[in-house]
C-alpha cells in the first residue's frame, strides 16, 4: 500500500499502518528528528469590513441606485478606521452591485432597494440592509452597536 501525502494532513501523524506513511513524508515535506508536525499557532485574524451607505448629503438615501454618492466606512474591530466617498457611476440595472463589490464592500445600507439589486448583492456576498433612515453617521454607529432599527424599504420597486 502506497502513502498518498495528499490524503494526510501536515500537522497530524498519519493514521495509516503503512510504515512508509510517517510524518516525514506527509504533505510532501521533510521532518527532521521525526517529530510530529504541529498546526501553527493561530493568531487573531483582523478582518476589515467595508460598509457603503447610499447617501444624499448627510442623510441615508431613500433609494440606493438614485443616490448621488456612497459613503464608505472602513471598519476594523468595530471601529471606523477611515471614510471615503464613491460617486454613483449611474443608475443602470445590475451595474451598481458589481461596482460596489469591486470596491470591496461587504455591506450596503440604504433606505430602499429593488429585489433584483438585492439578489445581485447577495450573489456578490454583500449583506443588504434596507429601510434605514437618518443621518449616515448615526446609522453606521447604530449598526456597529447592533442597535440599528430598520423599517419598510422605501423603494418603489417593492410595490
Amino acid at each position: 500500500m502506497q502513502c498518498n501525502p495528499l490524503q494526510t494532513r501536515f500537522w497530524k501523524r498519519s493514521s495509516s499502518k503503512n510504515p512508509k506513511c510517517s510524518e516525514s513524508n506527509t504533505a510532501g515535506g521533510e521532518n527532521p528528528g521525526n517529530r510530529p508536525f504541529q498546526r501553527p499557532p493561530s493568531r487573531k485574524e483582523v478582518i476589515e469590513i467595508r460598509i457603503a451607505v447610499a447617501s444624499d448629503g448627510d442623510k441615508v438615501s431613500l433609494h440606493f441606485g438614485k443616490c448621488p454618492e456612497y459613503r464608505v466606512f472602513h471598519i476594523e474591530e468595530g471601529k471606523v478606521l477611515k471614510q471615503e466617498t464613491l460617486k454613483n457611476p449611474g443608475h443602470e440595472p445590475g451595474v451598481l452591485p458589481k461596482f460596489l463589490a469591486n470596491h470591496g464592500i461587504n455591506c450596503i445600507i440604504a433606505g430602499g432597494m429593488g429585489p433584483r439589486a438585492e439578489n445581485l448583492f447577495t450573489s456578490y456576498n454583500v449583506k443588504v440592509i434596507k429601510g434605514a433612515l437618518g443621518s449616515v453617521d448615526d446609522v453606521v454607529e447604530s449598526y456597529l452597536a447592533g442597535t440599528l432599527k430598520t423599517g419598510e424599504s422605501s423603494c418603489e420597486h417593492d410595490k
